[in-house]
């Protein structure tokens, strides 16, 4: 955020956020902090995206060229938020110029509310999310019916990223999709495991690989970045366009292995 002087206890931009240099983790305990007051997981999904090339060090980001904005929302648990939280990220996020919203994290369970606000948000921006690391397949298979579906990937209005081992041919521990046009629908799917990152709350190590479907989903979001950047030189800019093009049906196969 150019227009924020670090440190200096002033809403500079006068967005509403002080020192938010590199964006705000949304907690109402510690409100306002900055984003490397937790850093772990979310610095790892961003570094896959805008890791910087060329400086040899780490490695490089699918999408190094694009700017990242920190919206934290700590986890409730491991791959669990506080869902208010990443709305509230979300929404930051849009008012302060993001095109692509990346949501690595899930919850059990529908939400009109989650879903209008989602709805809404998707008219400004490209959001993506993590179908989840269990396992389970959505509620429409009458085979091995799971609870309850996991959100926000399962919303229409989110581009819903499954996960596939490094042998490019199964699931794996990804959540799946069972028939297409029913229930919750997870789009697309990209690589979950053995994926490189950056993980800053690792001193001794602070690259190194890891995965799940938390990984997914910014492999899509940088896809999305690098597609985004072509198509606006052309002069299209419609963020339904970049949506549909994204989930567009191709001829490949992806089965499940028991």
């Amino acid at each position: 955020n150019e227009g924020e002087i670090p440190d200096n206890g002033i809403d500079d931009d006068g967005n509403g956020y002080i020192d938010d240099v590199h964006g705000v983790l949304f907690d109402e305990d510690v409100p306002n902090y900055s984003y490397l007051t937790y850093a772990g997981h979310g610095s790892y999904c961003a570094s896959i995206i805008s890791m910087e090339a060329g400086n040899d060090i780490g490695g490089a980001g699918l999408a190094y060229g694009a700017k990242v904005m920190m919206g934290g929302a700590p986890a409730t648990s491991p791959g669990y938020i506080n869902g208010m939280n990443g709305i509230k990220a979300l929404y930051y996020a849009r008012d302060n110029g993001a095109d692509i919203g990346n949501m690595s994290y899930v919850g059990r369970g529908y939400s009109a509310y989650e879903y209008a606000a989602f709805k809404e948000l998707s008219q400004d921006m490209l959001l993506v999310g993590a179908a989840g690391n269990f396992r389970e397949s959505t509620m429409d298979n009458p085979y091995d019916r799971a609870k309850e579906d996991y959100y926000p990937a399962g919303y229409d209005c989110v581009i819903g990223v499954m996960g596939y081992s490094k042998d490019c041919n199964s699931l794996d521990g990804s959540c799946w999709d069972y028939a297409k046009g029913t229930g919750p629908e997870y789009e697309v799917i990209a690589p979950y495991d053995f994926i490189y990152g950056a993980f800053i709350d690792n001193v001794k190590e602070p690259y190194g690989l890891n995965g799940g479907t938390s990984a997914s989903a910014p492999i899509v979001c940088s896809m999305a970045a690098i597609m985004m950047s072509e198509y606006r030189a052309q002069g299209i800019d419609d963020i339904q366009f970049f949506h549909d093009m994204i989930i567009s049906e191709n001829e490949h196969k992806i089965y499940y292995e028991e």
